[in-house]
């Protein structure tokens, strides 16, 4: 009888291990999902870019050294995109401070290589380097910090990607270079209610928890939408190809910055870290991206 009884709490105990092992498990697979969609997304970006430089390889439009050193930076900015990407999602900070000071910096050198040309593109340029303040700034809020230095951090940081926006938006509208009337916002003023519904679904989600900050995040809305805007408005001035990654990067940095906005000032989500470095760093890559098309087609 004794041994039956010790015999059903060992398998009892062995069971609840087993239970806590399994839930362990899940979790571990719940929080490395966005890393590895993250991943999957970069392989597929890199192994495109790869093709596209391929071709011109073929057709003795660049030289070995100059596709060479192209990848090798954007391989650079992926690699340390994923890396900050794993230290969100294990919460290790000092690898995090070291690899996300390094995007942007990345980013400019390898949109460099490609044009080597920097009047031209100013206004990209300070869009990157006030991105660069923008990931500094915001990289020292911990979810849950609401002190008074916290606050300090989160406005120089909306206000560095504020003007980033800004620029992105000038630069945008220099390649526009037409009249309104003749663009396709202009011909089809309809198109702009997606964008304004958005704000004011995403505002009136935000407001309750705002506070103080209701004027500086309705205006950081309004601008970045407006670089939405201005990015859709590109189409049939620029090629299709540089039209389509400009506008799904500027649909991506909405989206992350939607998230920021989500998790700080309405609820916290699970994995809102990685989701939010993910989405950006896919975002800024493609504005880059976009752009470089501009030149070359």
């Amino acid at each position: 009888m004794v041994v039956c009884i010790i015999f059903l709490m060992s398998a009892e105990r062995l069971k609840l291990s087993f239970l806590q092992l399994l839930k362990n498990k899940i979790e571990r697979i719940k929080r490395a999902k966005p890393v590895l969609c993250t991943f999957f997304m970069v392989i597929f970006l890199v192994v495109n870019d790869m093709q596209c430089y391929n071709f011109f390889l073929k057709n003795s439009i660049l030289t070995p050294f100059f596709v060479f050193s192209i990848m090798i930076f954007l391989l650079l900015y992926f690699v340390n995109g994923c890396t900050t990407i794993i230290a969100e999602n294990t919460n290790h900070l000092l690898l995090m401070y070291i690899t996300k000071v390094m995007l942007m910096p990345l980013l400019a050198i390898y949109f460099y290589v490609q044009t080597r040309e920097i009047k031209q593109y100013l206004h990209l340029y300070l869009a990157l380097f006030f991105s660069w303040w923008g990931d500094i700034f915001l990289m020292f809020i911990r979810s849950g910090e609401v002190n008074s230095l916290v606050k300090n951090f989160f406005i120089l940081g909306l206000i560095s990607f504020l003007i980033g926006h800004v620029n992105y938006i000038l630069h945008f509208l220099k390649e526009i270079s037409r009249p309104f009337k003749d663009t396709l916002i202009g011909k089809k003023t309809y198109l702009l209610a997606p964008f304004l519904l958005f704000v004011l679904l995403l505002l009136k989600l935000l407001f309750p928890g705002l506070g103080s900050m209701k004027l500086p995040v309705t205006i950081y809305a309004l601008v970045i939408v407006a670089m939405a805007v201005t990015a859709l408005n590109r189409k049939e001035i620029v090629s299709n190809a540089s039209f389509w990654l400009v506008f799904i990067g500027a649909i991506l940095f909405v989206f992350s910055d939607s998230c920021i906005a989500i998790n700080r000032f309405y609820q916290p989500f699970v994995e809102a870290r990685v989701v939010i470095m993910s989405t950006y760093i896919v975002a800024q890559f493609c504005l880059v991206k976009g752009i470089v098309y501009t030149k070359k087609v």
